[in-house]
């Protein structure tokens, strides 16, 4: 299996957090060893971003989901940082509720959108 086939929703399919294994580290033993390949990811993302803007058909929705200090905004600067901001939006929960806590993941409806 694909590295990024693992995390991959497909229309109509079901995502369920638990069947994913967070620890995972596809091929790459370091980070230095994922190195070249993040940085191909990161010049496909941009290219695919334009062809996705000018088609106007389709969206990506990245969902980064992890505990305070686990490296989110990190990745958000890193990895998005070669999307262009004007075709691009980050949206940030505010502080959980009580109830919220009690639980390792938040989900929400907005505007008809599941983020």
């Amino acid at each position: 299996m694909h590295y990024d086939s693992m995390f991959r929703v497909k229309p109509g399919e079901k995502l369920r957090l638990k069947d994913i294994d967070p620890d995972n580290k596809g091929h790459h033993e370091t980070q230095q060893d994922a190195i070249v390949e993040i940085e191909q990811n990161r010049k496909k993302m941009a290219q695919m971003q334009s062809l996705l803007y000018a088609e106007k058909k389709h969206s990506v929705l990245v969902v980064l989901q992890a505990l305070d200090a686990a490296g989110k905004d990190g990745t958000v600067n890193h990895v998005l940082s070669v999307l262009n901001p004007q075709g691009a939006a980050a949206v940030g929960f505010k502080k959980p509720t009580p109830e919220e806590l009690a639980h390792d993941f938040l989900w929400r409806v907005h505007s008809h959108t599941w983020l």
